[in-house]
C-alpha cells in the first residue's frame, strides 16, 4: 500500500509598482493584493497549476497628454528564477503567468496583451491613449501550461520560492 505524504509548493512574489520614464503626471498605485501567495499543496494542483484571479487591483492615473499620446504598463521579474528558501533549488520565472482586466469603465477602453511565461525581460501588459484614470485587475497563474509545452510543477522540488515582480508605467 502506497502512502503519500503531504508536501507543499508555495510561492510568494512582491508586487513592486513603479514609475519609470514617466513624467510627472503618471501614476500607478496599488489599491489592493500587493503580495501574491500561491499554495500548491495537492496533486490536482501539482498538475494543473493554480489561478489567482482578481487579486491584485491597481490604478494607473494619466493626466497633461494629448488624446493621442501613448503610454504602456511593463511587467518583469527581477530574477530570473523563483528563488528557493529550504533546498537550495530555485525554478524559472516561465512557470508564471500575468493578465490583466478592465475593472472601472474607463479601462475597458485599454489594450491587454496576456503574458502566458514572465521572465526579467519587460513585457508589455497594457497599453493605452490619452488621460484618465484606468482601474484594472491582475490575475496570476503557476504551473498553467498554457503554451502546451509541458510546464507544469509536477515532479519539482517542493519548497517556498519568492520572487518581486515590477510593473513599470512608461510612455510609447
Amino acid at each position: 500500500m502506497r502512502t503519500c505524504s503531504k508536501k507543499v509548493f508555495a510561492l510568494l512574489f512582491w508586487v513592486v509598482f513603479q514609475l519609470n520614464a514617466f513624467s510627472q503626471d503618471g501614476d500607478l498605485m496599488i489599491e489592493t493584493g500587493g503580495n501574491v501567495v500561491f499554495h500548491i499543496n495537492s496533486l490536482t494542483k501539482y498538475n494543473d497549476g493554480q489561478e489567482l484571479n482578481t487579486w491584485t487591483r491597481i490604478a494607473i492615473s494619466v493626466s497633461g497628454l494629448g488624446a493621442t499620446d501613448g503610454w504602456r504598463v511593463e511587467v518583469l521579474t527581477e530574477d530570473p528564477k523563483l528563488q528557493g528558501d529550504n533546498w537550495g533549488r530555485d525554478l524559472d520565472v516561465d512557470y508564471l503567468s500575468v493578465s490583466a482586466t478592465p475593472f472601472n469603465p474607463a479601462s475597458a477602453s485599454l489594450n491587454y496583451f496576456p503574458i502566458n511565461t514572465l521572465s526579467a525581460v519587460p513585457q508589455n501588459l497594457i497599453t493605452g491613449e490619452g488621460n484618465g484614470i484606468f482601474i484594472v485587475t491582475i490575475n496570476y497563474g503557476i504551473g498553467l501550461d498554457l503554451l502546451g509545452t509541458d510546464n507544469i510543477l509536477l515532479g519539482e522540488w517542493p519548497d517556498y520560492y519568492t520572487v518581486r515582480l515590477f510593473f513599470d508605467l512608461k510612455p510609447n
